[in-house]
C-alpha cells in the first residue's frame, strides 16, 4: 500500500516486479489522475483516503507493506496516522517511511509545502516504537541537500528552490555525494528513511 501516491511516480517503481499495489491519496485530483493513469491495470487499485480517517476503506491486516514518502510531516495527528498504518498491515508487515529531517533547517519552503515539522532520528524512532513497530533500519539521506535547503528557506526566505540552484545541485553535487551515501550513512541529512516492522 502506498499512502500519498500523488501522480503515481513512486507507484511506477512499486509495480516493477508485478506486485499488487493499492495507491491512496487524500487529494481527489491526484486520485482521479492516478486512476486514469492505471486504468485497466488489474494489479493496481487507486483510492481516496485520509489515513487519519480510513473508515472501512482499509481492511485490518490487509497489506504486507506500507510505503509513506514525504507525507507524515503534513499530518498534525501523526500518532493516529501511524496507528492506522499498523492496523492496515499484517503481523510482520513492513513500513517504509521517509520524512524531512532537521528542524534547524525548517523555513519558508517547508511552510509553503504545508510541513508541520521536520524530524530527527530519535523522534521518528519513538513515534514508530510507541505505536507498535520495531525498527529494522533508520538513516539520514542527502547530506549535501542540507545547505541548499537552509540557504534558500532560512536565509533567502524563498518559498521554493530556484530552478538554477536545483539544476546545479542535480548536475554537479548529487552525482558526487550519492555514491558515498550508498556505502557510508551520513551523520545528518535533509531526509530520514526508516524501515519498521509491525509487532
Amino acid at each position: 500500500m502506498e499512502i500519498g501516491c500523488g501522480i503515481g511516480n513512486i507507484t511506477d517503481y512499486l509495480l516493477k516486479d508485478g506486485d499488487k499495489v493499492c495507491a491512496a491519496d487524500i487529494d481527489a485530483d491526484y486520485v482521479k489522475f492516478t486512476a486514469k493513469k492505471y486504468k485497466g491495470r488489474k494489479n493496481v487499485k487507486v483510492i481516496k483516503l485520509d489515513i487519519n480517517k480510513p473508515g472501512k476503506k482499509i481492511k485490518s491486516g490487509a497489506y504486507d507493506t506500507a510505503v509513506m514518502l514525504n507525507v507524515l510531516e503534513h499530518i498534525k495527528d501523526e500518532g493516529r496516522a501511524v496507528k492506522n498504518v499498523k492496523q492496515a498491515l499484517a503481523k510482520g508487515g513492513k513500513f517504509v517511511i521517509l520524512v524531512p529531517a532537521m528542524q534547524i533547517i525548517y523555513g519558508e519552503m517547508d511552510k509553503a509545502l504545508g510541513h508541520h515539522k521536520r524530524y530527527n532520528k530519535t523522534e521518528l524512532k519513538e513515534l514508530l516504537v510507541n505505536n507498535g513497530f520495531k525498527i529494522l533500519d533508520i538513516f539520514y539521506l542527502n547530506f549535501a541537500g542540507i545547505i541548499g535547503w537552509y540557504f534558500s528557506g532560512r536565509i533567502l526566505k524563498k518559498s521554493h528552490i530556484p530552478e538554477n540552484q536545483a539544476k546545479i545541485f542535480d548536475k554537479y553535487i548529487l552525482p558526487v555525494t550519492r555514491p558515498f551515501e550508498r556505502f557510508l550513512k551520513p551523520p545528518a541529512g535533509q531526509s530520514i528513511v526508516a524501515i519498521a516492522e509491525k509487532i
